[in-house]
């Protein structure tokens, strides 16, 4: 539906968040599934892994799917010590950033 079939009072919808946002989320969801342990290289990458096949294996484009990835690696938070809870906090915040 385009703007025009719209009536006039409902405003226009958001549009979908990036693939590199997505990315960022999903990896998040998956990290809370242990809030409590600490983030660490193996957890993170595990996570990271399972959302970029969720999210850009549809996606046609390589060009598309590398950018996103490259964005979204881009975007992650240093461990520091932080409980996975914590991190994907952090990852979620980043991920409305990007938009």
């Amino acid at each position: 539906m385009d703007r025009s079939q719209l009536p006039p009072d409902q405003p226009t919808p958001a549009p979908p968040p990036s693939y590199a946002a997505q990315l960022l989320t999903v990896t998040a969801r998956i990290l809370d599934l242990q809030p409590d342990a600490i983030a660490n290289p193996r957890l993170v990458n595990a996570a990271y892994d399972i959302a970029t096949d969720a999210i850009l294996t549809p996606v046609p484009a390589e060009a598309v799917v590398q950018d996103s990835a490259q964005r979204a690696e881009n975007a992650l938070w240093p461990y520091d010590g932080l409980v996975c809870g914590e991190y994907a906090a952090r990852l979620r915040a980043t991920a409305k950033r990007l938009g």
